[in-house]
């Protein structure tokens, strides 16, 4: 084999090998279980339940969140997870969503208001100036 010929093969053997890790990470699936936690009527704001987010393993991932699957899609992603999510709840014997690509779902959310219903919108991430207005108030 001459010397065009084995770095051509070398060349080759890593774009198999990128390309076989690339299919194995689409393909990854990520299970997590949403459990719902009633709102206190007291200290919350909103519509329905929120969700504690576990992971497969029991690992609690998300607390008392509104958008479950958003939230988790945007914590998977930071901690570097890519591929499918499978959305379950307790008892149940098959999933209840499933979402093909991790990354794309951490760049949604569910945006509601008093004069608009629910709808899909970009996330945006709250930065520091988003609380410098406001003031705290102790109880």
């Amino acid at each position: 084999m001459t010397t065009v010929e084995n770095a051509s093969s070398s060349v080759m053997d890593g774009l198999e090998q990128a390309h076989s890790e690339a299919e194995l990470a689409s393909t990854a699936v990520t299970r997590i279980t949403i459990v719902a936690v009633p709102r206190s009527e007291l200290t919350s704001v909103g519509h329905g339940c929120r969700y504690d987010v576990y992971l497969e393993d029991g690992e609690l991932l998300l607390s008392k969140t509104d958008e479950p699957v958003y939230d988790a899609s945007r914590q998977l992603a930071n901690l570097g997870v890519t591929g499918r999510l499978e959305v379950w709840r307790p008892g149940k014997r098959q999933a209840d969503m499933i979402v093909r690509d991790i990354t794309r779902a951490a760049e949604w959310t569910i945006e509601e208001t008093a004069k608009i219903g629910p709808r899909l919108r970009k996330h945006r991430p709250m930065t520091a100036m988003a609380f410098s207005n406001r003031t705290a108030v102790a109880a």
